[in-house]
């Protein structure tokens, strides 16, 4: 059980904030560990007394929103998607060809998230020219968000611009994950308009499949956020997933090669490493693959643990669409089950931002 709140600024006190940002070639997200902020052990703990003890400043209490893979409803949440083209003022743009490529890129999405329990709409499409923006938008991101953004945390922004680092030509995409809720502009993601299905290379539309996953709270598959620094160890939480083994490292070797990926059967993280329980998820819409060989179709997958993981954040943290105010800061408390036979609701629940 979890419950998300909105709680006045004068608790901020408590909140360790996360450190330790990795940006990688490619995709912007970061791959953050939850911090984990104090451990409260009650005499006897209740829902209730969350309620009772948060009610005050909290607007809103969620219960159980961990489903099994087998009991999600198949693509039963919509989600309204605006689609933002951002272009500079030498350009000349054919708004027919840009909705033929979002088009496209609908379809793919629809496609990749067949079995989760999300199906993107469009709701509505914008151009604006702005050549800073345009060539520079993951710095102007703040600027744009508030100008651009339509919509609730439920809405879905995509924003297209020529590209997102000036100084940084490799970064084709980034992703706000579903607990960086402040600023608000910043909730969406940016992917280089020639990522979008329009019939240059690397242009299928996965780059959108891997940024929406990050929207949706994934992490890459090969992510470092325990208080390790070795990819392979027990110690790593890795991405929160059951059913995505470590592996050391992205299973590409240079992003611009063409080349096919690696051979399914790869453990990376074989090497005797104990726990070390299964082979790469080459495959992975969250992983980093030469192209898109390892995940054009009919290859390419989410797991059902990623589905779990992507279902339970929609609710926690998106399905409303409720914002703190200004003057708020938000908590989530969660109860870890370590030890389903050993666990015990009355005992103990942690805080974390």
């Amino acid at each position: 059980m979890k419950v998300l709140t909105c709680v006045t600024l004068a608790l901020a006190s408590l909140v360790e904030l996360s450190s330790g940002i990795r940006q990688h070639a490619g995709c912007g997200f970061e791959d953050r560990p939850a911090s984990k902020i104090e451990q409260v052990r009650t005499a006897a703990f209740t829902e209730s007394m969350v309620e009772q003890a948060l009610g005050d400043a909290g607007r809103r209490l969620h219960g159980t929103v961990f489903l099994p893979c087998e009991l999600l409803c198949d693509q039963c949440i919509e989600i309204l998607v605006y689609w933002h083209r951002i272009y500079n003022e030498s350009e000349v743009i054919y708004p027919a060809e840009f909705e033929f490529a979002v088009l496209k890129q609908l379809e793919v999405l629809n496609a990749r998230y067949k079995g989760s329990p999300f199906k993107f709409l469009t709701e509505g499409i914008t151009y604006t020219e702005n050549t800073i923006w345009a060539n520079d938008a993951s710095q102007y991101w703040n600027e744009i968000g508030t100008e651009l953004r339509q919509g609730t945390l439920e809405t879905l922004n995509v924003y297209a611009p020529n590209f997102l680092d000036a100084t940084e030509p490799g970064l084709i995409g980034i992703g706000s994950p579903p607990t960086a809720r402040f600023p608000l502009p910043r909730d969406g993601v940016i992917v280089r308009n020639d990522y979008l299905p329009n019939g240059v290379p690397r242009s299928e539309g996965l780059t959108v499949v891997h940024e929406v996953g990050h929207w949706l709270g994934l992490l890459h598959t090969f992510a470092v956020t325990g208080d390790t620094l070795d990819p392979c160890s027990v110690e790593n939480p890795n991405d929160y997933v059951d059913d995505t083994p470590r592996h050391n490292g992205p299973s590409r070797t240079d992003p611009d090669l063409h080349i096919p990926c690696l051979v399914f059967g790869t453990d990376t993280c074989l090497l005797g490493v104990p726990g070390s329980e299964g082979l790469d998820p080459v495959y992975n819409y969250m992983n980093y693959v030469n192209g898109d060989d390892c995940q054009r179709s009919p290859f390419g997958e989410f797991t059902c643990g990623q589905f779990e993981r992507m279902y339970a954040q929609w609710f926690l943290f998106r399905d409303n669409g409720e914002v703190c105010a200004s003057n708020e800061f938000q908590l989530q408390v969660n109860i870890i089950i370590d030890d389903l036979d050993a666990f015990n609701p009355a005992t103990f629940f942690y805080i974390i931002d």
